[in-house]
């Protein structure tokens, strides 16, 4: 009966160990792929020939980064594009909302590859750019670009920014 007793324990414990190792999978979420992008948060700059252009993004929900494009002159910010990645159906989107262009209407851009700091978006039916691609150099360092079919031809530009906050 003693053994019949310890051998019972002994599955008892087994079994046990089992259901924790299981539940701790459970609370562990796997990595999304928004996740991935938070090294985008913060304030970058880019200094060009007209002025500093800056691109500002923050985590609006665990589905939802949100981003601007501005420059400040006189005190005054004007914003040239509102920006959203979003996670939906297992992909992002790249979404950005250009003033005086397309109507004041939102873009969207399908992820079409990514590594832990490179993601690109495309939508080929855009005029122009075809292709966004954002690059982490370092943490205080990215490269952003647009490109595409332009007029026939195949066009680019590339921004350097820096980390500003």
């Amino acid at each position: 009966m003693k053994k019949y007793l310890n051998s019972l324990n002994i599955i008892a414990i087994f079994i046990s160990c089992i259901c924790m190792v299981g539940l701790a999978s459970l609370k562990t979420k796997p990595k999304s792929l928004i996740d991935k992008a938070v090294w985008l948060i913060g304030t970058w700059e880019n200094n060009t020939n007209r002025g500093s252009i800056y691109e500002s993004w923050e985590i609006i929900n665990e589905l939802e980064l949100a981003g601007k494009s501005y420059m400040v002159k006189d005190k005054d910010t004007v914003v040239f594009e509102t920006i959203k990645i979003v996670e939906e159906q297992n992909t992002l989107f790249y979404i950005p909302t250009v003033m005086d262009q397309n109507d004041q209407k939102p873009v969207r851009f399908k992820l079409k590859s990514h590594t832990d700091n490179e993601f690109i978006f495309e939508n080929k039916q855009h005029d122009f750019p075809q292709v966004i691609t954002y690059r982490k150099i370092n943490s205080d360092s990215l490269v952003a670009e647009i490109s595409g079919v332009k007029n026939g031809l195949q066009k680019g530009s590339r921004f350097a920014m820096s980390r500003f906050k």
